[in-house]
């Protein structure tokens, strides 16, 4: 559902604790995502503003008749990560225009907030419930710690959407962005393979 877990107290530094959650698959998503949600309390998720008539054209034109809402998504999010090019070289948002209207049609490239906005605005245009996130991607997996190091450079934005019977599911419609693949082969390829992507990580750091 859409609760949470908020611990009463301040924790220290060195408190360790785990998490068990369920993994909805894409066919339970898609169950799920055909059943009516209360309206009037996702109300503050398909809020917009005042929006060019493009936008709303683009949305209408990716919206297939009967599709579940978690089919359109996946859509909207294929469309998005086919025909944009991610990039943190971007220009200015000119005085007076939408940022997701310029993106769209007119800059075409962008980072992460650029297509989490894009994909949110286009999402609520098809009456799904959607939210910006910001957080931090995965990081490097540390082969000797065992852990992900996260750093500023995994600074992230991605989006929520509300399905009925699943609530707040994650998407990420910036290309190249996917989190962490179990293993594949055997164990040992798998380790050697985190130790060199490590080392290469540090490396590349420290050079000029």
């Amino acid at each position: 559902d859409s609760s949470g877990l908020k611990s009463p107290y301040a924790l220290s530094d060195d408190v360790v604790y785990s998490v068990v959650s369920d993994i909805a698959t894409a066919k339970d998503l898609e169950i799920a995502s055909r059943l009516e949600f209360d309206k009037d309390t996702f109300e503050p998720y398909l809020e917009l503003p005042q929006l060019p008539q493009r936008v709303l054209d683009l949305a209408d034109s990716l919206k297939t008749e009967g599709a579940a809402p978690y089919q359109r998504a996946l859509a909207i999010q294929a469309y998005l990560q086919s025909n944009y090019t991610y990039s943190l070289d971007v220009a200015p948002l000119p005085p007076g225009r939408d940022a997701v209207d310029y993106f769209l049609f007119e800059e075409r490239k962008g980072y992460c907030e650029h297509f989490a906005s894009a994909f949110a605005v286009l999402c609520r245009l098809q009456g799904i419930p959607s939210r910006v996130v910001t957080g931090y991607a995965t990081g490097d997996y540390n082969p000797f710690s065992g852990l992900y190091e996260v750093s500023l450079d995994d600074a992230h934005a991605w989006v929520e959407i509300y399905l009925q019977g699943s609530g707040w599911v994650t998407m990420d419609p910036t290309p190249g962005f996917s989190p962490p693949q179990p293993s594949q082969g055997s164990a040992s390829l798998w380790i050697f393979g985190d130790l060199f992507r490590w080392m290469g990580n540090r490396i590349s750091s420290i050079l000029p």
